[in-house]
């Protein structure tokens, strides 16, 4: 999975502005309508996306099996995350990726 800077962003000011609470970020967790996005912790072998300094989403391995190759992407028109295919984008600016690891 990839995530845009224009999602990383989002994420991040919604981080720190409306979660505001210390070791909390988001999940893509896996219902059975799809990938939801909740607030929680990182946890131990979690995939992990920082953006400048902050965590702002995690996933499990079974969660990064369903995505897959998708990248999450903002709409600023619309105001949402939503998942893309790879060929709708003409490049991609990855941002800091860990696995794993506790800040």
């Amino acid at each position: 999975m990839q995530i845009t800077e224009s999602a990383a962003q989002r994420l991040r000011s919604s981080v720190l502005d409306e979660i505001n609470e210390e070791g909390k970020c988001y999940r893509i967790a896996m219902s059975e309508e799809g990938a939801d996005l909740v607030i929680d912790e990182h946890r131990e072998d979690d995939i992990a996306f920082e953006y400048e300094g902050t965590l702002v989403l995690v996933l499990d391995v079974i969660a990064a099996e369903a995505v897959g190759d998708m990248i999450l992407d903002y709409d600023d028109e619309k105001s949402e995350l939503l998942f893309c295919k790879e060929e709708d984008y003409e490049s991609i600016e990855e941002i800091d990726t860990s696995e794993g690891e506790e800040d």
